[in-house]
């Protein structure tokens, strides 16, 4: 949690100076580790069913599934650079933090 006086009250977005999608993750490990990568978007139901295959319980499905459906809709979308003021610097970018684990 960020407090001070002066931020009392204030909400911040900490999000990365450049907004991807999935898509964009797979492009980008395409590239770091040098072998194609795929991504392929699901339907609710058959990511419920995948969950369910792996042994999941139902109240971890729904949680992730319900984060993902709201994902898709678009709620985590936002631009601003409320990370980049509170570092003092820009976010890293995703393939400089791929390359990391590699």
């Amino acid at each position: 949690m960020l407090t001070s006086p002066e931020t009392a009250g204030v909400v911040y977005e900490l999000n990365g100076d450049v907004a991807w999608t999935g898509s964009d993750f797979a492009n980008t490990l395409t590239d770091v580790l040098g072998r194609d990568v795929h991504y392929e978007s699901v339907s609710t139901e058959d990511h419920v069913a995948a969950l369910s295959a792996a042994g999941l319980d139902a109240g971890t499905i729904g949680f992730l599934t319900g984060i993902d459906a709201n994902i898709g809709d678009g709620l985590l979308d936002s631009s601003g650079n409320d990370l980049s003021r509170l570092l003092g610097r820009p976010t890293t970018p995703l393939a400089d933090t791929l390359r990391t684990f590699v």
